[in-house]
């Protein structure tokens, strides 16, 4: 079993449904384009307020193969994906992905 282990997490009001486990932009979305906030920590229903691992090592939703120790940044799913896949950085792959759908450790922030 992967784990987490978050060191700070805050909320943000969301606009439209977020999944746990993806990476939200600073405008509550998913987005390739935008730089990312954080992590989504709970499935959350638009207008309300979601809770976003901002630091630390995060579970994220893989949206390819990725290799252990890979740059990654979001798709337009908010999906884990690396370089040159994504317009902005999030962290570090701690884990390796066979394939999208597999949940990975990030450690976020850090380069």
């Amino acid at each position: 079993m992967i784990t987490e282990q978050p060191i700070l997490i805050t909320s943000i009001k969301t606009y439209v449904d977020l999944s746990k486990n993806r990476i939200i932009s600073f405008n509550a979305t998913y987005s390739a384009s935008l730089a990312p906030l954080g992590v989504c920590n709970a499935d959350t229903k638009a207008n309300g307020y979601a809770p976003i691992t901002t630091h630390g090592i995060a579970l994220v939703e893989a949206g390819s193969d990725i290799f252990k120790g890979d740059k990654v940044g979001s798709d337009s799913q908010g999906r884990a994906v690396p370089e040159p896949f994504f317009t902005n950085y999030l962290g570090r792959a701690l884990d390796g992905a066979l394939s999208a759908g597999n949940l990975i450790r990030v450690i976020l922030n850090i380069n």
